[in-house]
């Protein structure tokens, strides 16, 4: 009983170990890629008001449709579509995008970021 109640003490001791070493590494790989992370996440409320404005101004396809076709695995917090002004406003992880539809030739066109 003693050899099991050590075993298990030495195995304890090193599973949290590896739990914290591996804490450390994805917190040293965050904060040595924060400015590339930071970067990223606009790109994705820009990608579904993109590929929405896009399918539903230019392909003229449903609403339904064109949210089945832009959907991502990151969940979008907000959506509007204005089609007077033909402009479609997303909101993912706290960054917003906005698009309008220029025309036929030019397509769909992202608002610049803030």
């Amino acid at each position: 009983m003693k050899r099991f109640r050590k075993w298990f003490r030495n195995l304890s001791l090193l599973l949290g170990f590896v739990f914290i070493a591996v804490i450390a590494l994805l917190s040293g790989f965050y904060f040595w890629n924060k400015q590339a992370i930071e970067d990223f996440t606009p790109s994705l409320s820009a990608f579904y008001a993109k590929s929405f404005c896009s399918c539903f101004f230019i392909s003229e396809r449903s609403i339904n449709d064109c949210h089945d076709y832009s959907k991502q695995y990151i969940p979008i917090e907000s959506f509007h579509l204005d089609e007077k002004l033909r402009l479609v406003h997303v909101k993912a992880i706290g960054k917003e995008a906005k698009v309008f539809y220029v025309n036929e030739k030019e397509g769909c066109s992202l608002e610049p970021l803030r």
